[in-house]
């Protein structure tokens, strides 16, 4: 089905600190051609969904038939909320910078994604987060925490670098462990995130695990409630 619209383990986010997965099948994001990545992370993300019971996935991206394909089966409901271009909507709203007060970007976020506290077992974010700026990169991370249930899992991709701005990327799953990359437009970014930042912006979930390709563009994230 379609739609459109804390306890802690063993293992906690202290030990994760320097983990970082590193895998070789990578694809950068070159201009408007979609490319490949494999994900360790992507493949972790499906096999923690599992099987044989009902489930809620939300993808904040645009409606993908690629995701469809791969994620559809019997029980599981996927459901798709292009956030980012919600936000981009508030923001030109503001006019100057563009910079959003923290009422406004709860607001968004409260129209955006009407889903029910513990409602989801997974997330796909992609490249969404970094593009919402603070206080809404802030605010978001704290609705999908109240969104997801218990031992959820969420999925988002960082862009690294030096650069004061950063493509924003169309994504969906083509296989259980790779996904598409669409370059359709660049953004600017108003500070580069390091892992610690990332770490104090899941503080709330239960553990974060990080996945660094060797081409060191882009960073893949799973956070665990």
């Amino acid at each position: 089905m379609l739609n459109w619209n804390r306890s802690r383990t063993s293992q906690t986010k202290g030990d994760l600190r320097s983990e970082l997965g590193d895998n070789t099948g990578q694809a950068r994001v070159e201009g408007n051609r979609p490319a490949d990545r494999v994900s360790d992370a992507l493949a972790s993300f499906i096999a923690r969904l599992g099987a044989g019971e009902e489930q809620h996935v939300l993808d904040l991206g645009d409606l993908s038939q690629q995701t469809v394909g791969v994620l559809a089966q019997p029980g599981r409901h996927l459901h798709f909320a292009p956030l980012l271009a919600r936000f981009q909507q508030g923001m030109e709203a503001q006019g100057d910078d563009g910079t959003l007060s923290e009422h406004s970007a709860h607001e968004i976020l409260r129209e955006g994604l009407p889903f029910g506290d513990r409602s989801m077992h997974g997330v796909l974010a992609w490249d969404v987060l970094q593009h919402l700026g603070e206080p809404g990169m802030q605010a978001a991370a704290a609705t999908l925490r109240g969104i997801l249930k218990p031992n959820g899992i969420l999925f988002c991709l960082f862009h690294l670098g030096n650069a004061n701005e950063a493509p924003v990327c169309r994504c969906g799953v083509t296989s259980h462990q790779t996904f598409s990359l669409h370059a359709t437009d660049r953004r600017p970014i108003k500070r580069q995130l390091s892992t610690r930042d990332l770490e104090l912006l899941f503080d709330e979930f239960r553990a974060v695990h990080f996945f660094l390709k060797r081409d060191a563009a882009l960073l893949e994230v799973l956070v665990f409630t």
